[in-house]
């Protein structure tokens, strides 16, 4: 139910957006409301995939809880992965990125210092060049950085 309601807000904020009547800063300010949506709606996705916050069923079990607090048995690595394969996140040979993915045009880049940033409205075309450059950091920097707005979602 949430996540329909954020795509609905979501929706709303980009057909505002592209009203010729808006001004420049509420275009910017729009803008703004729908990086903050995206992002909302992204981790929504991230804690559904996680099984997190999902309601107790009446029936409490006698068992004790897992050790390590993980009721599907998967470590906190095997989330991470299922977290990336949700985002379509792939490995790259860099020095300071550890994987990209690309999803409804937003490319997100997780570095190896685990920090994440999403830049928007990045070509899949550019995604692409960026994700099989020699050098992925220098491309990103070149292709991506320099020309796109971004947000960084995770320190």
């Amino acid at each position: 139910m949430l996540k329909e309601k954020i795509q609905h807000a979501l929706g709303d904020a980009k057909s505002l957006r592209q009203s010729p009547k808006i001004s420049g800063v509420a275009k910017m300010l729009c803008d703004n409301q729908i990086i903050i949506l995206e992002v909302l709606g992204a981790m929504v996705e991230t804690i559904q995939a996680m099984n997190i916050g999902q309601p107790e069923t009446a029936s409490k079990s006698t068992n004790p809880p897992p050790k390590n607090n993980e009721s599907d048995g998967k470590s906190y690595l095997e989330r991470v992965k299922d977290v990336d394969q949700l985002f379509g996140m792939e490995s790259v040979e860099s020095s300071n990125i550890e994987s990209v993915g690309f999803k409804d045009g937003t490319m997100r880049v997780r570095f190896k210092n685990k920090s994440m940033y999403h830049y928007q409205g990045v070509p899949e075309e550019t995604f692409e060049l960026v994700k099989t450059s020699k050098s992925v950091g220098s491309a990103l920097n070149r292709l991506v950085v320099a020309q796109f707005k971004y947000e960084q979602v995770y320190k």
